[in-house]
């Protein structure tokens, strides 16, 4: 998971998804009805398929949630179920891959409450009619929004484990296993692997390249997967002997 920034539309696509959204209206139990049968009809169609492009070319074609699977889907970081009125914002798309998307994130979500500052879950009963949900800020980390590396560290040569940066009892660390263990369940044991593969290969073009007179940006990050993993050695680059001597070598390496 990595922070992934994706330009401002252009053109007529913000007015597009402004029309769009002014036709989710009613009173909230209706506006959450018609949320979803708009999306249904209209989040794979031909009109917003710009909004999908820059999202997919943003993030190398990979899940902005694990950073592993190709992303295939746009999830709603705030669920459509619960905020209708956010179902074609610009702002509460992440592109994502199936199993992050369905299997593991759904429609769960929990703020920290605008009245009492407390964890407040938000979930809602099927058989109920739907209530608008408490006020708050997220606690699940927006890679499109936030940097995640700043809640969040990986345990280089170790578990390769994301894991809080934050004691615990603070919002940050809250945040990080709130978005890591209970929510993305991003320390999966393929997802483990996957970071340990990149670091290695990572480590083996940045010691190539220090070979060579003139380092290549590109050919040390060729591969857009877990550039949390690059990131991360970058920021751990001193206390790490190899990286150290590494990026030593390549100095310019350390802004890239």
């Amino acid at each position: 998971m990595i922070s992934v920034r994706v330009p401002d539309p252009s053109g007529e696509l913000h007015p597009k998804l402004a029309d769009y959204q002014a036709e989710i209206t009613g009173d909230y139990p209706q506006r959450v009805e018609l949320a979803g049968n708009k999306w249904k009809t209209r989040g794979s169609s031909p009109q917003l398929r710009p909004v999908r492009d820059a999202y997919s070319e943003a993030s190398g074609g990979y899940c902005m949630y694990c950073a592993n699977s190709e992303g295939n889907v746009l999830d709603h970081f705030w669920p459509k179920a619960h905020y209708p009125d956010m179902v074609f914002s610009w702002t509460n798309f992440v592109h994502a891959c199936g199993t992050c998307n369905t299997t593991y994130k759904r429609t769960r979500f929990a703020v920290f409450s605008t009245i009492s500052g407390n964890r407040v879950d938000i979930v809602r009963d099927p058989k109920q009619v739907p209530v608008e949900p408490e006020s708050g800020d997220p606690l699940l980390i927006d890679p499109g929004r936030e940097n995640p590396l700043q809640y969040l560290r990986l345990d280089l040569l170790g578990t390769w484990e994301f894991r809080p940066r934050f004691p615990i009892g603070t919002r940050e660390y809250e945040r990080a296993k709130y978005t890591v263990e209970e929510v993305l369940h991003l320390n999966r044991g393929h997802l483990r692997k996957a970071r340990q593969a990149s670091y290695d290969a990572f480590r083996r073009a940045l010691a190539e390249q220090a070979q060579t007179p003139s380092p290549d940006r590109d050919q040390v990050l060729r591969e857009p997967r877990h550039l949390a993993v690059w990131h991360e050695m970058k920021r751990e680059r001193n206390k790490l002997p190899e990286l150290k001597r590494l990026f030593d070598a390549i100095p310019q390496a350390c802004y890239w």
